[in-house]
């Protein structure tokens, strides 16, 4: 897991010490971080296990109009080998 590292310059405690202190700036911001995560929306799939099984099943869910040239660029990074992992480490 990421930790800050307390410099006592950028970080002069720990952030979660300055947040009890209310000694940060009120600014919004989203913040995640999930490992593989298109793992979890894939359970109910069970029916797509090949690479035209997965072709259809884009173009039917999404509506998409996708030429075969994008959707191959799409399989490129979604590959049927499960031991290439997902894409960015996703």
């Amino acid at each position: 897991p990421f930790l800050p590292k307390i410099d006592g310059s950028f970080f002069k405690e720990s952030p979660l010490v300055s947040v009890q202190k209310g000694k940060v700036v009120n600014v919004p911001f989203v913040s995640g971080n999930m490992l593989d995560e298109g793992t979890l929306f894939s359970f109910g799939q069970t029916d797509v296990t090949t690479s035209q099984e997965f072709r259809d099943w884009v173009k039917d869910t999404f509506s998409l109009p996708l030429s075969d040239s994008e959707m191959d660029d799409l399989l490129k990074l979604y590959p049927a080998d499960i031991t290439q992992g997902s894409p960015y480490e996703t």
